[in-house]
């Protein structure tokens, strides 16, 4: 019961990844885009989001539910020590979602809108900047529940080199992701050449910002990172991951729709694949330095009463949220 309600926290985070990711990922897309094509590099991202972006944080919530109630020791110790990234990474949250609302829904276009697209652009990058900051702190293993200063307990876990280059990687990767992704919603041949520039461009940005990650990591000595390199598995999924970088290169060139988006959704599913193969089965990663031992998928999991009713509670949901999923996408793609 404990891995398969695991499975269930891990399916929504690569849900709220590779689809809220895409979202966070035409934000910045936005961001670095010259002024002169901007603004028709902007209806294509609001054409892509309007309908259906509100509904990809159903899998954020999803998760933390699922962390709360089935991991509670796990998410009272990312609460407490990273609350700082994670605080802003709620207001990043929060003011996207209202600056999206206004520059779209807005009656009157005035020069609000330039607030309304500054806002957006830039707490779109701020999101998952933030989550790279979370998920390097928990790799790079600098955890210490007994730390005396302001400055161990909440700065050091993830105010480091690694964490810095893993948050810069995760938004190069979701801006390829988005990239890839808006290839398919413009018939205008120019466009439809810029963005898949730009796709190309950022697949580049990943390729360089993952390299940055793999020298922090190794410079850094982070335990994780020794055991990805020596796991097989982990082997197999990073080897994996650079070699669909060639097909979809080739697609991109071949100005495909579809290929370029199943070969970038692989590619960031090997790379989680791998992550958790070689964290497995810990949760928090043991800090040595500070004597923690860390927090395993079994040692943080919830009493059997609990897990057996939140694992009921997943599966008659599932039931509802995937076919209402598919429906609403199809419905509102199909308009478009």
């Amino acid at each position: 019961m404990i891995e398969f309600v695991a499975l269930f926290m891990g399916l929504s985070i690569w849900l709220y990844c590779l689809l809220g990711g895409a979202d966070f990922g035409a934000g910045i897309l936005e961001l670095f885009t010259p002024e002169t094509e901007r603004s028709q590099q902007r209806k294509v991202i609001n054409k892509a989001l309007s309908s259906v972006w509100e509904v990809n944080h159903i899998w954020l919530i999803l998760a933390l539910v699922i962390c709360l109630n089935a991991f509670p020791k796990v998410w009272s110790q990312i609460a407490i020590t990273f609350h700082i990234p994670l605080t802003l990474m709620l207001v990043g949250i929060v003011c996207r979602g209202c600056a999206f609302t206004f520059r779209h829904y807005d009656a009157y276009k005035d020069d609000s809108q330039i607030y309304y697209n500054r806002f957006f652009t830039l707490s779109s990058l701020l999101t998952p900047f933030s989550l790279g900051l979370v998920a390097g702190g928990l790799i790079v293993g600098r955890i210490n529940p007994l730390a005396k200063s302001f400055d161990n307990a909440y700065i050091a876990p993830w105010f480091n080199l690694f964490s810095f280059s893993l948050a810069i990687f995760l938004c190069a990767l979701f801006t390829y992701l988005a990239s890839v992704f808006l290839v398919g919603e413009t018939s205008d041949p120019l466009l439809k050449s810029r963005i898949i520039f730009r796709a190309k461009r950022w697949m580049t940005a990943a390729i360089a910002t993952g390299g940055l990650v793999f020298i922090t990591g190794w410079f850094s000595n982070t335990d994780l990172f020794q055991r990805m390199l020596t796991n097989p598995f982990s082997l197999l999924c990073m080897g994996l991951t650079t070699l669909l970088l060639v097909p979809g290169w080739i697609a991109l060139n071949e100005r495909a729709v579809w290929i370029p988006r199943i070969l970038a959704c692989g590619q960031f599913t090997l790379i989680l694949i791998g992550w958790y193969t070689a964290q497995h089965p810990y949760l928090i990663p043991p800090s040595p330095q500070f004597g923690y031992s860390g927090l395993t998928l079994y040692e943080a999991a919830a009493s059997g009463p609990v897990l057996n009713s939140l694992a009921f509670a997943l599966i008659f949901g599932s039931l509802l949220i995937f076919p209402s999923m598919f429906y609403l996408f199809r419905v509102f793609k199909a308009r478009a």
